[in-house]
Order: C-alpha cells, then sequence, then structure tokens
C-alpha cells in the first residue's frame, strides 16, 4: 500500500506541474472564448473581410468599388461616417482583387501634389523621392501606358481622401486622362467621410465631380440591421446558439451606438468582456449598461468621443484580461500546493504507522519472552503473579497501540480518498486545456483549407481546347448543367472552387436580380463536389431545400434565385457523351458580361 501511494502521489505532482506549464504556454484568453462557446474574438476593431456584413447599403457600395477592375473611366467615390465600414469594404476588395489589376492603396492624404506623385510611385516600387514633378508624371504615364499595353488595369485607393487639398484632387484628375487608344488607363477609388462631398461640390471641382458617375453615402445601420450585424459576427465567430444577446440587449446597443458598425464592436466587445468577468450567461440590458459605464461613454457624447473613449479603454480591457489570467494561474498553483501539503501528510502518517508498527512488534517479542520465562517457572507462584502483571500490562498497551493503528489507517485512507479527488480534478483540468489545444490546431487547419479553398483557379490556354471523345481528363471532377430557355450551357467542374452570382469577377454568371454579388461556389477534389452558400440573401437550394454547405450527388438539382442547374458526377453517361465541345468558363463569363453590362448614361 504503501508503494502504491508514493507512485500516486508522484503521479498527481507530475499533472499538477504539467498543467501550470500548460496555463503558462497556452493563451489564456482562450477561458474567455470557451465561455462563450466562440472559436475567436467577434468583435476585434482591426478590418477583416470574413466579417464583412452585407446589409443594402453595404452591398451596393462594395459593387461600385468591384466595377473599378473593369471600368475604364471616371471616379468610385464612397463616403459615410467614422466606423462606417469603408475601410473594411476595401480590404475585402483586395482580398478578392484579379490578378490582372494592379491596386494601389495611399492612406496618407495631408500631402503636397508633389509627396502624393512620389508616394504613388513608391508603392508601385519606383524609388522616386528625389524626382521633380514633370519626372514624376513622366514616370506615372510610361507605367500606365506599359500596365495597359500588357493587357492589366490600374486601380488608385486612396482612404480619408477628406484631408486631399484641392490641388492633390486636380492632380488625380489630370492622371485619370491618361489615354491609350480609345480607353483611359486609371481608375480610381475614393473614400471619406462626409465633408469630401462638400469639397465635390465647391465650383473648382466642377469637373472632377462631373468623373464621379459612381457615388455613394454609407449610412448607419438601422435597428434590424444592427441586430442582424451582431449576430452575423458571432456567427463568423463560431456562436451556434444566437442566444448570446438577449432582445432587450440588442435595443440598448443600438440606441448606445446609432447603429454605427464600429461603435457597435467596441460596445459588444465590452459587454462581452463583462459577461464573462460576472459569469452571466445571457448579456443583458444591465450587462450592456456596464458596459457603457466601463467605457465612460456619457449622454452627451458623440460619436467621435466614444471611439476616442473605446479605444482608450483597450489598455483597460488588456489588464482584464491579465488578471483573468493571474487568477487561472493563482488556482492551478493552489492546486499544486494543496496537493505537495497533502502528499507531505500522508508521508508523515506513513512514517508514524511505521514506527508504532516497529514498537508493536518489539512488545510481541518481550511477550514471547514473558510467556517462555513464564513457563519455565511455574512453581515459583511470586515470579507467576509479577509475569501475569506484566503480560497485563503489556497486553493494555498492545490494545491501546492497536486502537492507535486503527485510527493511523482510518486517517491515512480518509486522505487517500481526499487525494484521489484532488488527482481527478488536476485530471480534468489538464485534459481540458489539451482539448483547448486541439481545438486551437483544428481551428488553424480549417482556416488553411478555407484559403487555400478560396485560391482562385487559373485557366490557361491549353484548357481552351475542346475535351476528346475517348474519356474524361483527370482534372474534370463532375459537369454543372446551366438550364436555360434556349438551351443548356455544360461548365466542367476541375480541381479548385467555381464561383456563382450576379458579380462578374464570378466564374458563373447569374443575371437574376434574387442571386447575391457572391452568391454560392463549387468545390472539387478527386473525391467530391461540395457546394456552399456564402452568406446569400435568398439562399442556395438543391433538390429544393435549402442549403448551407452540400456533398453534391449524380443529378442533383440546383436553384440559385431563377437559375437551375444539375449536377452530373464523373464517369456518369451524360458526362461521358457531352463532354465534347465544353467551352470553358471564362469564354462564357465573358459573352455573358456583355449582356449583363450596361454602361451608365
Amino acid at each position: 500500500m504503501c508503494a502504491c501511494c508514493d507512485g500516486y502521489g508522484q503521479y498527481s505532482v507530475a499533472i499538477a506541474d504539467a498543467a501550470v506549464q500548460t496555463a503558462s504556454s497556452t493563451e489564456i484568453y482562450v477561458l474567455f472564448l470557451n465561455f462563450a462557446n466562440l472559436n475567436e474574438d467577434p468583435f476585434r476593431i482591426a478590418p477583416d473581410p470574413r466579417y464583412l456584413y452585407m446589409s443594402k447599403g453595404h452591398a451596393r457600395a462594395q459593387s461600385y468599388i468591384a466595377s473599378s477592375g473593369f471600368l475604364t473611366d471616371g471616379f468610385v467615390v464612397i463616403t459615410g461616417e467614422i466606423g462606417s465600414g469603408k475601410s473594411l469594404l476595401i480590404h475585402d476588395f483586395m482580398s478578392k482583387v484579379d490578378p490582372n489589376v494592379v491596386a494601389v492603396e495611399i492612406h496618407q492624404t495631408n500631402i503636397n501634389p508633389v509627396q502624393f506623385l512620389q508616394t504613388f510611385l513608391d508603392r508601385l516600387g519606383f524609388k522616386a523621392f528625389k524626382r521633380k514633378k514633370a519626372e514624376l508624371i513622366s514616370m506615372i504615364n510610361m507605367f500606365l501606358l506599359d500596365n495597359c499595353s500588357r493587357g492589366k488595369r490600374t486601380v488608385l485607393i486612396i482612404d480619408e481622401a477628406q484631408k486631399l487639398s484641392l490641388d492633390v484632387l486636380e492632380e488625380i484628375r489630370m492622371l485619370t486622362g491618361i489615354e491609350s487608344g480609345n480607353q483611359r488607363v486609371l481608375s480610381v477609388i475614393l473614400t471619406g467621410q462626409p465633408e469630401f462631398r462638400e469639397k465635390l461640390q465647391l465650383p473648382s471641382m466642377k469637373q472632377l465631380a462631373q468623373r464621379s458617375p459612381l457615388h455613394f453615402h454609407l449610412r448607419s445601420l438601422n435597428r434590424t440591421q444592427t441586430k442582424e450585424y451582431v449576430i452575423h459576427r458571432l456567427r463568423i465567430a463560431g456562436d451556434t446558439t444566437n442566444e448570446i444577446f438577449d432582445d432587450e440587449a440588442f435595443e440598448s446597443v443600438y440606441m448606445h451606438t446609432a447603429g454605427v458598425p464600429r461603435l457597435i464592436n467596441i460596445l459588444c466587445g465590452a459587454a462581452l468582456l463583462c459577461a464573462f468577468a460576472d459569469e452571466d450567461e445571457v448579456i443583458t440590458k444591465a450587462t450592456v449598461a456596464s458596459a457603457v459605464k466601463e467605457l465612460e461613454w456619457g449622454e452627451g457624447a458623440n460619436t467621435e468621443e466614444k471611439q476616442l473613449r473605446g479605444t482608450q479603454n483597450a489598455e483597460a480591457y488588456e489588464l482584464r484580461i491579465a488578471a483573468i489570467k493571474a487568477v487561472a494561474r493563482e488556482k492551478l498553483e493552489q492546486l499544486v500546493r494543496k496537493s505537495t501539503a497533502q502528499e507531505n501528510a500522508i508521508a508523515r502518517l506513513r512514517s508514524e504507522i511505521d514506527e508504532k508498527t516497529a514498537k508493536v512488534g518489539a512488545l510481541q517479542d518481550e511477550i514471547m519472552q514473558l510467556q517462555d520465562e513464564k513457563s519455565a517457572t511455574t512453581d515459583r507462584s511470586a515470579a507467576r503473579a509479577t509475569l501475569e502483571e506484566q503480560t497485563a500490562s503489556l497486553s493494555d498497551t498492545i490494545n491501546a497501540l492497536s486502537a492507535e493503528y486503527d485510527a493511523a489507517k482510518i486517517a491515512h485512507a480518509h486522505l487517500g480518498r481526499q487525494f484521489e479527488a484532488v488527482n481527478t480534478n488536476n485530471a480534468k483540468l489538464v485534459e481540458e486545456l489539451e482539448n483547448q489545444k486541439v481545438l486551437i490546431e483544428k481551428y488553424e487547419r480549417d482556416i488553411t483549407e478555407y484559403r487555400v479553398a478560396r485560391r482562385p483557379v487559373e485557366t490557361s490556354a491549353s484548357m481552351v481546347s475542346t475535351v476528346p471523345l475517348s474519356g474524361i481528363p483527370s482534372i474534370n471532377y463532375g459537369m454543372l448543367v446551366e438550364i436555360g430557355a434556349d438551351g443548356s450551357i455544360n461548365h466542367a467542374l476541375g480541381a479548385g472552387a467555381l464561383g456563382l452570382g450576379s458579380s462578374l469577377d464570378n466564374d458563373v454568371l447569374i443575371n437574376s436580380e434574387f442571386a447575391s454579388p457572391h452568391h454560392a461556389r463549387i468545390v472539387s477534389t478527386a473525391t467530391m463536389c461540395v457546394i456552399e452558400d456564402l452568406g446569400s440573401t435568398n439562399g442556395t437550394y438543391v433538390n429544393d431545400r435549402r442549403i448551407r454547405k452540400h456533398a453534391l450527388r449524380n443529378r442533383d438539382s440546383i436553384v440559385i434565385g431563377k437559375q437551375k442547374f444539375q449536377f452530373f458526377n464523373r464517369g456518369t453517361a451524360f458526362a461521358e457523351n457531352n463532354v465534347q465541345g465544353v467551352r470553358v468558363q471564362s469564354s462564357n463569363n465573358e459573352r455573358a458580361m456583355a449582356a449583363h453590362y450596361k454602361p451608365m448614361p
């Protein structure tokens, strides 16, 4: 029994030590996400295209920005209040930009015309900070014309455009006048705050304003959109319950933020942290009120003051997170200390039991010796009486020691049960930490697979040719048949992703008002073809059932908007007999784009 106790005690200490080491190396912030059943922080301020909420206004602004990749003239002007989502739209555009588009971003706008030209060239990779203005303009002209001759477009994106001087705006207007043949070679996207609209209305800006046919102002979200925005970000972060905020909390968030997305992120992030600190499973109106108090948003604070105070309180959040980590680490250390103390107590009891066992053995030897002497002196009554008295005294001593021994065994068993409970708790804690590590690793793998799946599939010249009747090539994993009133179009499914939607940058263009810009995609591998809805408004239907992600089976019927498709597996009779003459999807898209696009007046 003692050896078993030794091994058990050493094992518990090893588990506790491992738990402390794991807690110190693994981000304790996972406890916060685990509390809310999330995979990541849903309310980070940094722009992340995955979290883009497509309200009607944001969808329209996104289509304007995307059009700069193929429009050959004019400006795209997007204005909106601070935190309305302009920067996130630009990040989304940059994450999906076509390889044939050279996109240049400029964020420092408090500059003069020469500094602007130098900055433009620097973003293009040229070292031009010691050049004169005439040289700078010549270098830009040469680059734009050369880029156009190679079949590429150049898009200039300027954020915080309200800070641009009138002279810089005039330089930009002059650059957009550079032509190659019958088309202009530079498109410009200008994003700024509402005062930029007023600047464009100045008489001196009349020519530039006439070059800006695509002008949209992003407005704040309404009550319904605010609730949908919060639920959307929580769902992207891993929430599947839609029960983290109650209805009164949503109303309170709207009242305090007026529907400004950045303020919504700041307030909801603070509310989530308050609920975690108070161990509240649901965020209520009272939780939001606590978050407002933490952010020091007074009744009279305007939008800019709230954003500034939300940013200043970021350090306070970090301190609270650090405090939470310290508490968790202290609890683990307490478990280690308690386990060590119990092990020491067991060792002391074991030592005492060994000592008393030795005393019992010595006394038993004395009893045996006295009994031998008693047998040898039975003829001497006095000696016998003395021996009997000594034997009785020794028997009492033995009984007392036996009682102490039994009590020590009971105490030892009780401590052993306590020690086992502590070890069980330690093992559960280590298992929970290991599960969190596995969860993080799985999330990283999912992100990697998602990014690989999102990479566009390049179409080489060799793929334009028809496929011989002798068999289906190894790159063809299935066939998507587009069913129309004038006939059908076959789309071969190769390795990678096939995009479907009303936006012109999709592989399959759906000319329907019920189709979202990026409605769905089909990811094809050697083992299966999977259709995935990309958060569309009207949904994707397979066999009359709305789906989010679905592994396609032979002859599945697909409806997007009002467009019908049918899927055929590789190797089916349809795919074998109809593969000849299949056109590359890019050619289909070009004809569809020509039919779909109507020049603005």
